[in-house]
């Protein structure tokens, strides 16, 4: 009798007989807790805060934090300041590593954010904007980035590293005056061969 091939699958048969009669009792939502409340207006001005570029740019909201959102990055501060020696300017962000992590890892994060887009809102309707890109940028990241992920080189917790915009007063200019009010720090895009 167990050398019939029906005999063999019977538990699988069983096993996926029990999971369709639990499938949709386990597929329902969850309940929202009761307690989560929306953010006050005070939080949410806070928050918004975060976002926005430093200044000269300090009108543009921007998803640089978006790093942050697996907890190992997170960007410490932001300014405008002159680089190389002083001869540009650039908006510069140092951020803070919140673990050991490889420096490859680093690079390969920040690469997903090298593409820095400008956009103006058109529309009145901000649950469906339509954006309008004004300008775009390049960020850059130290070379001895670079040269550390090369060597299978590693960030301790609470090690720092920059990343920039080369950003002169006339871009910034141009900036306001096309009145971009977003910024998008993105991957890249590839074009197909």
């Amino acid at each position: 009798m167990n050398d019939c091939p029906g005999n063999a699958l019977r538990p699988w048969i069983m096993l996926a007989a029990a999971l369709c009669l639990t499938g949709p009792l386990a597929a329902q939502p969850a309940a929202a807790p009761r307690d989560a409340a929306e953010p006050t207006a005070g939080e949410a001005e806070k928050l918004r805060a975060q976002r926005l570029m430093p200044a000269p740019l300090d009108t543009i909201e921007s998803n640089l934090r978006d790093l942050e959102e697996n907890g190992l990055l997170t960007v410490v501060s932001g300014r405008q300041k002159f680089i190389n020696d002083g001869q540009d300017q650039a908006i510069v962000w140092t951020i803070r590593a919140n673990r050991l992590l490889t420096c490859r890892y680093i690079m390969m994060q920040i690469e997903d954010f090298s593409d820095v887009r400008f956009y103006k809102t058109l529309g009145k309707d901000r649950n469906t904007p339509s954006l309008h890109e004004v300008h775009s940028k390049l960020l850059y990241y130290s070379p001895s980035l670079e040269d550390r992920a090369a060597g299978s080189g590693l960030f301790a917790r609470d090690d720092t590293f920059q990343v920039w915009i080369y950003l002169d007063p006339v871009e910034a200019r141009k900036i306001r005056s096309l009145q971009a009010d977003q910024a998008v720090f993105r991957a890249p895009r590839r074009r197909p061969r």
